[in-house]
């Protein structure tokens, strides 16, 4: 009688994507706003914000929590 491999599944975390806002992620984001300077840096830190609170975003950060 033959033996019957037991195949081990390995369970992986299946690896999400750092969302993008407008084509940029959040570090992206981060650094134009640390060389901005003047009313640009108003848009920026904004970006920053609405980015924040987007719930891509928030989920995105309790997955890699997880």
């Amino acid at each position: 009688m033959k033996k019957l491999k037991r195949s081990k599944k390995l369970v992986r975390k299946k690896i999400v994507k750092e969302p993008k806002q407008g084509g940029l992620t959040m570090k992206q984001i981060e650094s134009y706003l640390k060389k901005a300077k003047g009313s640009k840096k108003f848009y920026w830190k904004g970006r920053k914000d609405s980015f924040k609170g987007s719930i891509r975003y928030q989920d995105w950060l309790l997955s890699l929590k997880n």
